[in-house]
């Protein structure tokens, strides 16, 4: 989205940095890091980290403003977690699965994704604006999308640090930088106090908390 601008390119944080060292099998969880919104069609990217872009190989003046689904063009997804990125695109609420994805160069690796919607604020007609915030891991060593319990379960635990590290920037970020895209929406919003995460699974009865 905020191609131009200096602004909303980087998502990051010394949470994400600082997890390095938690389990050998998300050991690359600070590669990834990414906010898109949902406000404008196609919910662009607005922002990206920088392991990000070391992992996947894309750079952010080619990737900003463009939906992630660039990661998995041409890859098996399965219908459910189609379903379920579709369903927390619209409403913000939590998904996390193992998707097929592609690096730039054509490489496959499995990406293990955790996301969900931050509310920023109100329109002055009362419409709430919120931003999907994903953080990856890649799980490839893991050779199979059907990941233990366990991992995913640690996924969420560091997704949730992520995101409480990153809050507040990114309510200032998500709507500055939208705004400079020329988002006639988002240059009237009327930021909360407090932005907050959206509560909800995309699959209840799967719900591996949140």
């Amino acid at each position: 989205m905020c191609q131009s601008s200096a602004r909303g390119q980087h998502c990051g944080s010394s949470a994400c940095s600082n997890l390095r060292h938690h389990k050998p099998h998300l050991s690359r969880i600070s590669s990834f890091c990414d906010a898109c919104c949902t406000a404008q069609p196609d919910c662009p990217l607005i922002s990206v980290s920088e392991g990000f872009c070391e992992l996947t190989g894309y750079d952010r003046e080619t990737i900003l403003g463009q939906n992630c689904r660039f990661l998995n063009d041409g890859c098996d997804i399965q219908p459910s977690d189609r379903q379920g990125l579709r369903v927390s695109a619209q409403t913000g609420k939590h998904f996390c699965g193992v998707l097929k994805n592609l690096k730039a160069d054509g490489t496959p690796f499995l990406n293990l994704l955790d996301m969900r919607g931050l509310s920023v604020g109100k329109t002055k007609d009362g419409e709430e604006r919120f931003f999907i915030v994903g953080i990856q891991a890649d799980v490839s060593e893991q050779g199979s999308e059907d990941l233990p319990l366990e991992h995913k379960t640690q996924m969420q635990h560091i997704a949730a640090l992520v995101r409480d590290e990153l809050t507040s920037g990114l309510q200032q970020e998500a709507i500055v930088t939208a705004s400079s895209a020329g988002d006639d929406a988002l240059n009237d919003i009327t930021p909360y106090e407090e932005p907050r995460w959206i509560l909800g699974e995309v699959f209840e009865t799967h719900a591996l908390g949140g």
